[in-house]
């Protein structure tokens, strides 16, 4: 599954079997970021994930037949302890990480229908997991981990039908070009900026919710990034998101353009505005929300993520 705005569906029945079954919407996790800005679940109890086969030819875009059944297997049991996750949810296969799945639900809003997104990160970590089995060249161990990654997004949908998701696009691209040379060039982009501008517009000046920046450009689109993901909050979400996305899609042309030439002075002035204009009772839920730094199991510093619903 690239970053494009085209999200192309291979599926698996087996899983879609079991994500069918799901009536619960509970989901006994709280949300937190971890040190490096990702966004993990904690389980009110440790999760033990099994081995699963490490190795995959990206150009097959069905799940092998050996990762199909121990990655239902692994999926079962997040189900069985956090059924909400995965209400109304389908299975996408992504072969260039097959060891995320992907799981998407179509939502209708006022003006266009989205898609909430969700991808669960299974692969070992050693820094952070406990190995309950060793594994092998061709298969991870199985182990038992406190923290689920997790990235959750609603984005507002062009089209989709059982094969393809087609987002709306709302960004060129984010690739601004490359610094270095030889083996030390790297590549510049301006997610993290786009991130930034859109999400400071949003919160209220002065309360700082880092980790946390709810809206960004994810999939060249006006993605949000809730830190709630009970699916009725989720659906409620959605009047939220079509608002930001009314209010920012008319500027975002500009918006890039100001980005790639990065031009702070005019960037600043054109938040000053956005951030006067954009309405002020939207703001009432980022006043209520709040993220508490601690330290970790690992003596690592994360974020705790205390929230009301939008």
């Amino acid at each position: 599954m690239s970053a494009s705005d085209r999200i192309a569906i291979h599926g698996d029945p087996s899983i879609d079997s079991c994500l069918s079954a799901v009536r619960s919407k509970t989901i006994d996790a709280t949300p937190h970021f971890t040190f490096d800005e990702n966004f993990i679940l904690r389980p009110e109890d440790p999760l033990d994930v099994p081995s699963l086969p490490i190795h995959h030819d990206v150009r097959v875009s069905e799940v092998p037949h050996e990762l199909s059944g121990r990655l239902a297997t692994a999926i079962a049991r997040i189900v069985e302890r956090l059924p909400g996750l995965f209400k109304g949810c389908r299975y996408i296969f992504d072969p260039a990480r097959p060891l995320q799945p992907v799981f998407y639900r179509i939502i209708p809003g006022p003006a266009r229908s989205y898609v909430y997104l969700l991808r669960i990160n299974l692969e070992f970590m050693p820094s952070i997991h406990h190995v309950i089995e060793k594994g092998s060249n061709d298969f991870s161990p199985a182990y038992r981990t406190s923290q689920l990654p997790v990235d959750a997004l609603i984005l507002p949908v062009e089209h989709a039908d059982d094969d393809v998701i087609q987002l709306k696009r709302y960004v060129t691209s984010t690739w601004r070009g490359e610094t270095g040379r030889g083996y030390l060039t790297q590549g510049i982009w301006i997610d993290r900026d786009f991130a930034k501008f859109l999400s400071g517009i949003m919160i209220p000046s002065g309360h700082r919710l880092y980790p946390w920046f709810p809206v960004s450009t994810r999939y060249n689109s006006i993605s949000y990034a809730p830190v709630d993901q009970d699916p009725e909050n989720i659906d409620r979400t959605i009047q939220h998101v079509a608002l930001i996305e009314s209010f920012f899609s008319p500027h975002m042309e500009k918006i890039e353009s100001i980005l790639h030439k990065g031009d702070t002075e005019k960037a600043a002035d054109l938040a000053k505005d956005l951030y006067s204009a954009f309405p002020e009772d939207a703001r009432a839920v980022y006043r209520k929300t709040y993220s508490r730094p601690y330290l970790n199991e690992f003596e690592q510093k994360e974020y705790r993520i205390e929230h009301e619903t939008v």
